[in-house]
């Protein structure tokens, strides 16, 4: 194999053709930077969920009962936008 596929032969810490293990200094900061990725990713969707739900609620009138605002007389498009926004999908299909 050296003789035929002499370029491709790797002789470095990932082993003869590039498929040995990863040393675990690797494997911790892959496992970091997933982790960190998920973070990122979770944040970024409160943020979008959170600027929908502002955007939708900007030009309604809460209730002002109890001293607490509160849009639970909000209808229409409005309220749509929300609550398919804030659902969960499984597996591409949507109940009805």
């Amino acid at each position: 194999m050296e003789e035929k596929f002499a370029i491709y032969v790797r002789h470095d810490v990932y082993g003869t053709m590039g498929r040995g293990g990863l040393p675990w200094t690797e494997k911790d900061l892959l496992g970091m930077a997933l982790v960190l990725v998920k973070v990122v990713l979770a944040m970024a969707l409160l943020v979008v969920y959170y600027l929908i739900c502002r955007l939708c609620a900007m030009f309604s009138d809460p209730n002002r009962e109890d001293g607490q605002e509160d849009y639970t007389n909000m209808r229409g498009w409005r309220r749509a936008v929300i609550v398919q926004s804030g659902r969960r999908r499984r597996g591409g299909r949507r109940r009805r």
